[in-house]
């Protein structure tokens, strides 16, 4: 049975379980492994920017479904855009006497906070580091189409201490850590800097047509 889509992964760990009666407990399994991963691994650039309103008279905006880690967030109104300061929830200096233009932004729960209710709707930029889970409406991502062996692996050393399947828990655990590592030593060779080059190239160093050198 082909994994390369979520459906695919819940039938092929069930068939490797050999179980037929873990419908309701092999999307848990893959969930567990996925957020190891996503824990453990940054194998490809999942940042992203997103559009956000501020609501005047309103000190919260909803974060996306999504959300991960924050970056930075902006405000549109003016050019180049103003990056915002961000602090943690409970360092925000909260003052709701008066609506004023946000200076400070800080992620509280599902949304961001301000330090005060904004006076205008402001237009505004969230970057932001993107979680990816597999589900049915997600049924693929860069991440699992890349290393669709990891996640198997992934669920069925999360599967084995439920179906207390002592036995082959070794087996694949230790074929899930060594497909982090590759997948690790990828990120790593693909986020490598180029070397940077200080020497002039020769091209630069010969005479030009007018007779000077730019050596």
């Amino acid at each position: 049975m082909a994994y390369d889509t979520y459906a695919g992964l819940k039938t092929t760990v069930a068939d490797w379980l050999h179980r037929a009666n873990l419908t309701s407990q092999i999307p848990d399994f893959i969930n567990l492994a996925e957020r190891t991963i996503n824990r453990r691994l940054n194998i490809f650039p999942r940042e992203l920017e997103i559009a956000r309103t501020g609501v005047t008279g309103n000190r919260f905006v909803p974060l996306p479904a999504d959300f991960g880690q924050p970056i930075s967030l902006y405000l549109n109104d003016v050019q180049p855009r103003e990056e915002l300061t961000i602090v943690l929830a409970n360092q925000l200096f909260v003052n709701t006497a008066a609506s004023l233009r946000p200076r400070y932004w800080a992620v509280d729960g599902s949304n961001i906070a301000f330090e005060s209710p904004c006076d205008l709707a402001y237009p505004m930029t969230l970057r932001y580091q993107q979680n990816v889970f597999l589900s049915d409406i997600a049924p693929t991502h860069a991440t699992f189409a890349r290393y669709p062996d990891l996640y198997l692996f992934g669920a069925l050393a999360e599967a084995a201490p439920y179906v207390r399947d002592d036995a082959r828990w070794p087996t694949w655990d230790a074929k899930f850590k060594e497909l982090m590592r590759e997948a690790a030593q990828d990120a790593s060779m693909s986020k490598a800097a180029a070397e940077l080059r200080t020497e002039i190239p020769d091209i630069l160093r010969r005479p030009y047509f007018d007779g000077r050198s730019y050596t």
